[in-house]
């Protein structure tokens, strides 16, 4: 997830892709030659494992750059549905192909699996928000609005953009968040609630024309 948010996605797709054909191709190639050992199976199970699930996130965070906003809802209920039909159909087909082929052969089809992939994500282009940009800098004006008012909030040093994605540079705060302090000293959950509510009242009671719509 961390790596989706703070990376291309479109990259890391092809990365893992390219990552894990090179890994079937080897273990194939190993399974082939007979030098195929109980480790082997568990370094390449490990390592495909974990390039599966780097791509699985990058490839279901990516769907919303992908298709319309008014599409969303549709496409990620047929990710789901294609996800799961895999899980049922995959084993039958690879059972059937190593009966067929062998097991070699079996993971060399795996490998060119990941191939056709990787050919299937190159042309593929994301969309890009044109109204996130205007909304994180409203949302940054009203923000220096509140501090300017005496509203304790982070302070604002500007709206930026990491790889096509706009995001807000705000001011780092030291200290525990509130999920960690009421987890640790529960018995403050009603004090944190408090500061909460007063904090909330204190938005609600800024109004700048322009910035900030009245509540």
């Amino acid at each position: 997830g961390v790596l989706a948010d703070r990376t291309d996605r479109k990259r890391l797709m092809l990365v893992t892709q390219v990552f894990m054909a090179v890994i079937a191709t080897l273990f194939a190639i190993d399974v082939w030659l007979g030098h195929v050992k109980v480790s082997h199976i568990f370094i390449f199970t490990l390592l495909v494992g974990t390039g599966t699930g780097i791509n699985q996130t990058a490839r279901q965070t990516v769907t919303a750059n992908v298709v319309p906003r008014k599409d969303l809802v549709n496409a990620v209920a047929l990710g789901a549905v294609s996800f799961n039909i895999t899980r049922v159909i995959g084993p039958a087909v690879g059972g059937y192909l190593i009966g067929l082929i062998g097991m070699a052969g079996n993971f060399f089809i795996q490998a060119g699996c990941y191939v056709g992939t990787l050919v299937m994500v190159l042309p593929l282009r994301l969309l890009r928000d044109p109204s996130a940009e205007r909304r994180n800098q409203s949302q940054a004006a009203a923000m220096e609005a509140a501090r300017s008012r005496g509203v304790r909030v982070p302070a604002v040093h500007g709206v930026t953009s990491v790889m096509g994605r706009p995001g807000i540079v705000m001011e780092r705060i030291e200290g525990p968040d509130l999920l960690t302090l009421i987890g640790k000293r529960p018995w403050t959950v009603f004090k944190v609630g408090r500061v909460c509510g007063e904090m909330h009242a204190q938005l609600h009671a800024v109004q700048v024309p322009g910035v900030i719509a009245p509540l």
